[in-house]
């Protein structure tokens, strides 16, 4: 293994700068970031290593047509090792490939108002994505962020089905006062203890027909913020994955639905002190829990499953007819 900063690594006996096109490029070579770095752009050849060890490579252009990855910030076809970070700071429309033979980049962060990252492939970290300045876009393909997720730029999913943390593990919390694109995306949320999604009520969100699905790993309680300056989540869900406790999802502000709600078995979905409006469905087959407000609820629908419970507010519950069925069944 050698360091990025020994100068005798490198073509021209130089350690790269920022205006560096670096490229790691034979099997065999073995490569470790023994420092913050900075370069023009990233490509890891079929069989090489870059090992991270824990500090982060700062992209600041895209590579160029004699390193036959023009138009991408990173393209990784080899292998990942150790903690790696990567800052892309290229001013203009750029992609990115993350899909590394083996190994996964730690921590993603996008900084530049100019910056327009496109992912051309899966993107699967096991740290945390931060949109600091300008926009990331999965373009239909999936994304799995196992830590946080923080946009105060904006992101845009494009219909992908996207894993915050996973089926045994919790993610950490969605913030941030950017602009969210869900689009159609399928969004699988599995939250413990520790994490909850709680954009800044100043985020704009545009939904679409996206779905939230909120999946409780243990009994825990979580609070989530839904109340926007503009736009409304469209489908959640609640579900119980990992863990035999029922755990319970808490709005912490008034908030509207635009599509339908789903509140699965083993699950608790409890609106707090808060107004409270579904335009869709409402399915119940775990429990919804008013907590004794006296706020008003408004479905589309109301559905009670057998096993499933509405404690309902001591004020109205009025029912639409307008989604679905139309119906109101207990």
């Amino acid at each position: 293994q050698t360091d990025y900063g020994r100068a005798a690594n490198w073509s021209g006996g130089v350690v790269p700068n920022a205006a560096a096109h670096v490229t790691v490029a034979n099997t065999g070579h073995n490569c470790k970031l023994d420092a913050n770095r900075e370069a023009a752009s990233l490509t890891i050849n079929s069989g090489a290593t870059l090992d991270g060890s824990g500090a982060k490579l700062s992209i600041k252009s895209e590579g160029d047509s004699s390193e036959g990855s023009n138009g991408f910030a990173v393209n990784i076809d080899g292998i990942i090792a150790g903690n790696l970070d990567l800052e892309i700071n290229t001013p203009t429309t750029t992609s990115i490939d993350m899909t590394a033979s083996s190994g996964k980049v730690r921590n993603i962060i996008i900084n530049h108002a100019s910056c327009t990252v496109n992912a051309e492939t899966t993107v699967d970290i096991t740290g945390n994505l931060t949109i600091t300045l300008g926009e990331f876009k999965t373009n239909g393909n999936a994304l799995t962020v196992a830590g946080a997720l923080a946009n105060d730029g904006t992101l845009t999913l494009n219909g992908s089905t996207v894993n915050l943390g996973s089926t045994s593990t919790e993610a950490g919390d969605v913030t941030g006062s950017g602009t969210f694109n869900l689009d159609t995306s399928t969004i699988n949320y599995h939250t413990a203890g520790g994490a909850n999604f709680i954009p800044s009520t100043s985020a704009n969100f545009d939904t679409n027909t996206s779905t939230l699905n909120l999946i409780g790993l243990n009994g825990s309680n979580r609070a989530h913020n839904f109340t926007f300056a503009s736009g409304n989540m469209h489908n959640i869900t609640t579900s119980r994955g990992a863990g035999t406790d029922t755990h319970t999802d808490t709005l912490n502000g008034n908030c509207t639905i635009t599509g339908d709600l789903t509140v699965g078995a083993n699950s608790n979905f409890s609106t707090g002190s808060r107004v409270f409006t579904v335009n869709g469905d409402v399915d119940v087959t775990g429990q919804l829990i008013s907590n004794g407000s006296d706020k008003p609820m408004t479905f589309g629908s109301l559905t009670i499953a057998s096993g499933g419970t509405y404690n309902a507010t001591s004020g109205t519950t009025t029912i639409t007819g307008e989604s679905g069925a139309g119906n109101a069944i207990l």
